[in-house]
């Protein structure tokens, strides 16, 4: 599912970014598949997420285009 679609402080894993012109650069700020994801705020404007311990804010544009699946890849 699209990360505008999870809810807030709920632990999700990374599958696919699905983004040609940001990629490298997702990739550098630690967008990487399996790696977990949190969202921390929602708001109109777009999201800010909890990645690698750090928070960045993404516009829901490309917030959309990074696609999640529900569960920490690091449990048990």
């Amino acid at each position: 599912m699209p990360l505008t679609f999870a809810k807030v402080n709920e632990t999700l894993s990374i599958k696919k970014v699905m983004t040609t012109s940001a990629r490298s650069h997702l990739k550098d700020l630690g967008f990487v598949e399996g790696e977990n994801i949190s969202i921390v705020q929602k708001g109109n404007a777009g999201l800010i997420v909890m990645v690698k311990g750090v928070r960045l804010a993404l516009s829901l544009e490309l917030a959309s285009r990074i696609y999640v699946s529900e569960g920490d890849q690091n449990e048990a």
